[in-house]
């Protein structure tokens, strides 16, 4: 059970920096076409 609070807390601190990087290359009226598979970073964009 611990082992997936730290799979959460791993998830979390890359989903950050995702977007962090995003936010500083893109331009916020930009798309970006997602082709992997679906998960809950995706959600996150929209």
């Amino acid at each position: 059970m611990g082992n997936n609070k730290t799979i959460a807390e791993n998830h979390k601190k890359r989903y950050e920096s995702t977007l962090l990087m995003i936010k500083k290359y893109f331009n916020q009226n930009e798309r970006i076409l997602d082709v992997g598979v679906e998960n809950s970073f995706s959600e996150i964009l929209i």
